[in-house]
């Protein structure tokens, strides 16, 4: 859990259980994380979420590292001049090709 907020382990009927969450400040947010292993899969572990004004949005998230930021900067931009390089040299070979064709 994390934050780090207080919450309640009840039984519920057919032996699943639920976290109730006392009190949340609109727009504050609960990553909860499970680790679960087979024959448990995920709908067997998540089923709903609410609160007493409706239900709540959950959020998937998949785990992935995340970069520096300039190195994501640098591979933007290594992407742009290729990119770019890629498209200039099309351009000159359809231009080739063309001058080509008129001297035919």
């Amino acid at each position: 859990m994390y934050p780090a907020v207080n919450y309640a382990i009840v039984d519920l009927p057919g032996g699943s259980r639920e976290l109730v969450f006392p009190a949340l400040v609109p727009g504050e947010q609960v990553n909860v994380t499970y680790l679960y292993f087979p024959p448990v899969v995920w709908s067997n572990v998540n089923s709903y979420t609410k609160s007493d004004e409706g239900f709540a949005k959950i959020i998937n998230v998949l785990p992935t590292p995340q970069f520096s930021p300039w190195l994501t900067r640098i591979t933007w931009a290594l992407l742009i001049i290729g990119g770019t390089t890629v498209l200039v040299g099309i351009g000159q070979v359809v231009a080739l090709i063309v001058r080509h064709l008129r001297a035919a």
